[in-house]
């Protein structure tokens, strides 16, 4: 198995993507629906009471800085 830096990884990645973009003059994709500040509020309320639920309940275990486990 390779090992890989992940910060000069995503450095590259990202140098070559957006040197790319901007050849290309592409712009950036709308997003398919706009939603109101309090939907907005209320799905990030939802997604932080679902990490919370799975990290209490053991479903989700941290086992480094950026990498985690998922128990299904």
């Amino acid at each position: 198995m390779r090992n890989y830096n992940y910060d000069s990884f995503i450095k590259e990645k990202k140098d070559k993507f957006f040197s790319l973009r901007a050849e290309l003059r592409r712009k950036r994709n709308g997003v398919s629906r706009l939603r109101s500040r309090d939907e907005r509020n209320c799905l990030i309320l939802w997604n932080k009471a679902r990490w919370e639920k799975m990290l209490s309940s053991g479903e989700l275990v941290e086992i480094g800085p950026r990498a985690w486990r998922v128990k299904l």
